[in-house]
């Protein structure tokens, strides 16, 4: 799998309706209005998010929380190019120009010191790497060229 499941099908508890959406990688979906009845969705207690509590699949950050996939262990750059190594064991590498940096100090973010990957793009060659805090990005990319 190149990431996280974007499609989810999402069912209004009003009246029913339900429709494929797809659910964005780079934050929680807080509000979602049913095209059917017109009620305005937002995420039950405890839930993140309208995917964690009206839908058939949990939003991408709950989705790659742990998963050795989605855990970094390793990130270095060298001329164009970014080699990602997971906790899995396997090591991909992104064009510069398709690689993003994105942080996320929330709650529901990656725990400070342990990034997590997360697939962007329909053909699964652009990603993100999530961090807890910006001063761990510099610090985790080593310059490393064979």
């Amino acid at each position: 799998m190149n990431g996280p499941i974007l499609l989810s099908i999402l069912c209004c508890p009003q009246c029913g309706h339900c429709k494929e959406e797809t659910m964005p990688t780079d934050a929680c979906q807080f509000f979602y209005q049913c095209e059917a009845c017109g009620t305005l969705l937002r995420p039950l207690a405890g839930d993140c998010c309208v995917f964690c509590s009206y839908g058939t699949t949990a939003c991408p950050p709950k989705q790659i929380d742990g998963a050795p996939a989605s855990r970094v262990t390793a990130l270095s750059h060298c001329a164009d190019g970014y080699k990602v190594t997971t906790a899995d064991g396997k090591t991909r590498t992104f064009w510069e120009f398709n690689m993003r940096f994105k942080t996320d100090g929330s709650a529901d973010g990656p725990a400070l010191g342990h990034p997590v990957i997360v697939g962007n793009g329909i053909r699964g060659d652009r990603t993100a790497v999530v961090f807890s805090r910006l001063e761990e990005i510099s610090t985790f990319i080593k310059k490393q060229c064979p």
